[in-house]
């Protein structure tokens, strides 16, 4: 579907009315920042999948990836991104009207009233959606492909590694920390040590972990709400998301196991290939 060159198209586009990147929305949100070496400063990068050979198509976790996807299908969370509503481009509608002229729709602000200041409840949901999907996966039956890499084994680096995790999340609130009054910086201590209560169960030993979770339910049971557990845990809700999906996903999405979400399962993209394929070699000739 030629997706990185039409993005590469519109990035050209972007670029001359001034904006670093744009978002399209379809089923989910889809991010594009043209250009990474403008804006953007790299604070932290996590590893979250190692795979065994980066050699092949085949180390791409598919799985993973689309489970990562799913959980966003009804938006990106944790209030990353603040979107101005009154000025979305859509091909149903347009010129557009950019101005909010109805004072009774506050659910759609514009960007220009929403303001820097940390959204804790964000923060909190979107903590709290990462860790109960975690401990969900922590008794899930393995999938190929999952290994585990033992380096430095006479360093324990379980610490470091939670201290990392509980700041990761909190990364974004650490943007206006000069403007925190007295309460904000009670609600960041409240987090950092519900988050770090939460890391640490997380790298205790399988086990532990498990006769754990009754402790653990009061810090997440409670937040995930919208399509909570609609499928087993070997299993996906998955829909047709290029460059993977059959006919039936599209026509009844629902819950596909594990193994069926692979490469090969592209037959809804098929015929759009092909058409673009004699396209291109029309242009060609």
């Amino acid at each position: 579907m030629d997706e990185l060159a039409r993005a590469s198209d519109i990035c050209d586009v972007m670029k001359e009315w001034g904006y670093d990147g744009f978002m399209r929305m379809e089923i989910g949100f889809e991010v594009v920042y043209c250009d990474f070496s403008v804006g953007v400063d790299l604070v932290t990068v996590k590893r979250t999948v190692l795979h065994d050979d980066n050699r092949a198509e085949e180390h791409v976790n598919l799985y993973q990836w689309a489970r990562a996807v799913a959980e966003r299908y009804d938006g990106i969370g944790g209030d990353r991104v603040r979107i101005d509503f009154s000025s979305m481009v859509s091909g149903y509608f347009f010129p557009i009207n950019i101005s909010n002229t109805d004072p009774k729709r506050p659910g759609l602000p514009r960007l220009a009233a929403a303001g820097l200041a940390s959204s804790w409840r964000s923060t909190c949901t979107f903590i709290g959606e990462v860790a109960v999907a975690s401990l969900t996966y922590f008794d899930a039956p393995p999938l190929p492909g999952d290994i585990t890499l033992m380096e430095d084994k006479d360093k324990n680096r379980t610490a470091e590694a939670v201290d990392a995790c509980t700041k990761h999340y909190l990364l974004p609130t650490y943007l206006d920390q000069d403007s925190w009054n007295l309460e904000d910086g009670l609600i960041h201590a409240a987090i950092e040590t519900v988050t770090h209560g939460i890391r640490t169960r997380l790298f205790t030993t399988r086990s532990i972990l498990l006769k754990a979770s009754s402790a653990t339910a009061p810090f997440g049971s409670h937040i995930l709400r919208d399509g909570d557990n609609v499928c087993p845990i070997d299993e996906l809700l998955l829909m047709v998301m290029w460059p993977i999906g059959d006919p039936e996903d599209y026509w009844n999405p629902g819950c596909r196991p594990s193994d069926e979400i692979v490469f090969s399962r592209t037959g809804y993209w098929r015929p759009h290939d092909e058409m673009c394929d004699g396209m291109n070699r029309a242009s060609a000739h």
